[in-house]
């Protein structure tokens, strides 16, 4: 085990805090942290993108995930090959309702104009539209009413403290997989955004405070437990990465209600490149896992042709 010591302002904390940061230091530290400064925070200390930032301030869906949901929704009713598509975006195009950009998309210029529209090519188009036209593409070109598009559109949270819960919760969640999130982590992050002028003295004493509580009275919170599906998981997750078709693994998933349907968009939005997508299940799947999720994990891969990715997790 490590230590690290804590310089404040005022005080100097020599604890123990390699354990993965819990949801109650997150709450209380969240509340001591700059929220003028959260974008420079998130951004340059804690590596967040932007797009992460405004998921972290948004109670409805990213405007690629209601983007993407237009699209799969218009392409389950009409069916429509890679040719119809290209038509539709060339003509919003030629109106000046879309950037003529979204006609170099790759599986848009090259693919085979007589193939089914592919759940990869409405993705990287989702990436395109959000823009101020994505509203009128959507009304003219999808069938979509302007009271739909005005009922889509993201709310921002309304509680500073919340927003800033959501940033630290993405933060711990995205380090995961590297256990890098522990509260040693973050004390080093909290001090150099202090080095760089970010008023975090009472973020860094609140982390000190109340690690050291939970240490105290025997909290369990944020401490790893011994289970043996985690460490199969483990075993194969870079494997799993590697190899892993995520889309169809999704599609099973969701049909044996192991993720909602929100859940799944928000996986698939994560990046239109598939090992970003994998990643992302798994660090779900870690923080969801039983005994029944990972069954239906490994049938969804069975179901999915994958049975090769299905054997590394007997």
């Amino acid at each position: 085990m490590t230590e690290l010591t804590v310089l404040s302002d005022w005080k100097h904390h020599s604890i123990n805090m390699d354990k993965q940061v819990s949801d109650n230091v997150v709450v209380y530290v969240a509340k001591e942290l700059p929220y003028a400064d959260r974008f420079k925070f998130a951004v340059r200390h804690l590596k967040l993108s932007s797009q992460d930032l405004e998921k972290c301030e948004t109670d409805k869906p990213q405007l690629f995930t209601i983007v993407y949901s237009l699209l799969k929704n218009w392409a389950q009713k009409t069916n429509p090959t890679v040719q119809k598509l290209r038509d539709l975006l060339s003509t919003a195009v030629h109106e000046n309702v879309l950037s003529a950009m979204v006609m170099e998309i790759e599986r848009l210029k090259y693919g085979n104009g007589e193939d089914a529209v592919s759940a990869e090519l409405l993705m990287d188009v989702a990436h395109y539209l959000p823009n101020s036209g994505w509203e009128s593409f959507a009304v003219m070109y999808l069938g979509v009413s302007l009271a739909d598009t005005e009922q889509l559109k993201p709310v921002r949270t309304s509680t500073p403290d919340t927003i800033m819960q959501n940033i630290l919760l993405l933060w711990r969640n995205q380090n995961q997989s590297t256990c890098s999130n522990t509260g040693n982590d973050l004390a080093k992050i909290l001090q150099e955004a202090r080095k760089e002028g970010l008023s975090m003295s009472k973020a860094l004493d609140t982390l000190t405070q109340k690690v050291q509580e939970e240490i105290q009275n025997g909290s369990e919170v944020g401490k790893p437990k011994d289970n043996p599906l985690q460490t199969k998981l483990q075993r194969a997750y870079s494997k799993l990465v590697a190899e892993m078709e995520v889309l169809p693994v999704l599609d099973s998933l969701l049909s044996s209600e192991t993720l909602t349907f929100e859940q799944q968009e928000d996986i698939i939005q994560v990046d239109t490149r598939r090992s970003y997508q994998a990643r992302e299940l798994l660090n779900f799947l870690r923080r969801k896992l039983t005994q029944q999720t990972y069954d239906n994990f490994v049938n969804a891969l069975k179901d999915s042709g994958q049975d090769h990715l299905a054997e590394l997790l007997k």
